[in-house]
Order: C-alpha cells, then structure tokens, then sequence
C-alpha cells in the first residue's frame, strides 16, 4: 500500500531540516538532504538520492540519465514516503521533479471509508 504525503507531515519534517537563511525564490523554499529513495515501488526500482525537497518537488541524482520516466512515484524509504511526481526538468545525471497533487486522491478515499462517521447521524 502506497503512502502519500501531506503538507503538514512534510512541512515539518522539512522545517526540522532547515540548514540554511538563504534567500528562497521559489513557490516552496527547498532544502538540502541526501536520502536514498528509489524511481516506482518495486523493490528492483532503479536506485537515486534525493539532493533536495520541498513541499512541492525534488532534484534528484539518477544512476542513469535514463531512470526516471516522465511520472512515477518517488519512494524514500527511510521517512516511509511514496509521492507521485512528474518530471520537469533533467540535466544529465540530475532530474527536478514537482509532486503531483493527491489531496484529491486521498480525499476521495476518505469519503469512502467504511468508518466515516461523518454522515451517521
């Protein structure tokens, strides 16, 4: 079973990471790791580090400038995430990615939850 992020798990593991003051310009200011994490859910997936992460992507370093297809699901293991992402920008060996919106997705599934006690009244 695939997990998928939230904001608020991922802001505050990224916040407790926070290494540097710099000036950030992006939508999410980024911040450095060196995480292993794997391209797909499989155990055989081909193998990268994740050299920085935000809330809204990640730049990565590739075994090959061929392992990462235009969407696939980046798996770190060691924070136990699993976040859908799409390719949008490559440089040889290194790859940024941006995280697909799931709130959607995990909305959804929780209005079907058999345990909803919402609507029960």
């Amino acid at each position: 079973m695939a997990l998928f992020f939230d904001d608020l798990f991922l802001g505050e593991f990224l916040r407790d990471k926070a290494i540097s003051s710099m000036v950030e310009t992006r939508r999410a200011p980024r911040f450095k790791v060196l995480k292993p994490a794997r391209i797909g859910i499989a155990r055989d997936a081909a193998r990268c580090l994740v050299r920085d992460l935000s809330v809204t992507g990640a730049a990565l370093e590739l075994e090959l400038p061929t392992d990462a297809p235009e969407k696939f699901t980046l798996v770190i293991p060691e924070d136990n995430l699993s976040l859908p992402c799409r390719v949008v920008w490559r440089r040889g060996y290194k790859a940024g990615v941006e995280f697909e919106d799931a709130a959607d997705e995990k909305a959804g599934a929780l209005d079907n939850h058999p345990n909803d006690e919402r609507d029960r009244n």
